[in-house]
């Protein structure tokens, strides 16, 4: 551990899922996904969906204390993941996944829209202190990723799975984000395919933030069979350039992650 702060949320203890780094700061979300040891203990779900309880971000500097966080309060709503973050001049920019409402994958009475994320973008002006934010585009989409090598600096591009548009919380396609375009592109999968979280693998000696591969777990249902696809980011649009058979079925799970091997290569 380099650095240990302690920060004071409002109101009740939060569920934190996630965070984001710039070069100079750390960007902390604080987020009505209250924890309640009393509501686990007489049998309910600890976790709650409290809006009342305010929906802020905190701005710390990477070295500093509790008390040099600077809040900004934004649009109710939660994220589970970011895409990146990084300053531009007076500004913080974070691109991250949003949903106006979440119930922890369980079920609530807001609707199952609001719980579905779509891209979602903040500017923070650490001079004067206000915050611009909004939608990117209007595709449901979660487990955003970024080539790693670029996290805290400016991004172009960023990946996720696309939500199934009838099936609630399944995914069945893999999403490219270009942020110069605000364009967003889908490798469609058939309605018995569904996938998972994504991972991108940067391509030996690569010169370009896309110049590498995108792989992830795709079950098929009809077929009970898995494969692992190899996406080329830089024609993702084109499909998969290979499909690995799995020879046993690989559970659906949450996150991936590519590590680098002694080599030097990642794997």
């Amino acid at each position: 551990v380099a650095h240990h702060a302690g920060i004071d949320l409002q109101g009740k203890p939060v569920m934190i899922h996630d965070m984001a780094i710039t070069e100079n700061h750390s960007l902390i979300f604080d987020m009505p996904v209250t924890f309640s040891l009393e509501r686990a203990m007489g049998g309910q779900s600890a976790f709650d969906w409290e809006p009342d309880n305010g929906t802020r971000i905190g701005i710390l500097p990477r070295y500093g204390d509790g008390d040099s966080i600077r809040w900004f309060d934004v649009d109710t709503g939660y994220i589970f993941h970011v895409f990146n973050a990084w300053e531009e001049g007076d500004e913080i920019v974070l691109d991250a996944c949003r949903s106006e409402h979440t119930s922890i994958l369980g079920e609530n009475d807001l609707g199952l829209d609001g719980e579905l994320a779509r891209m979602h973008r903040y500017r923070f002006n650490m001079r004067t202190g206000t915050v611009e934010e909004g939608r990117v585009d209007d595709t449901p989409m979660e487990f955003s990723r970024v080539n790693e090598n670029y996290i805290g600096v400016k991004t172009r591009y960023g990946y996720a799975s696309r939500f199934h548009p009838d099936r609630g919380l399944l995914f069945n396609g893999f999403v490219k984000t270009d942020r110069e375009s605000d364009r967003i592109d889908v490798v469609e999968l058939s309605d018995t395919q569904f996938n998972q979280e994504n991972v991108f693998a940067p391509r030996v000696n690569a010169r370009a933030e896309d110049d590498g591969y995108i792989l992830g777990f795709v079950r098929d249902e009809a077929t009970d069979q898995s494969e692992c696809w190899v996406i080329d980011a830089q024609r993702f649009s084109d499909g998969p350039v290979a499909k690995v058979h799995m020879p046993k079925r690989v559970p659906y799970g949450f996150h991936a992650h590519w590590v680098p091997g002694q080599d030097g290569r990642r794997r």
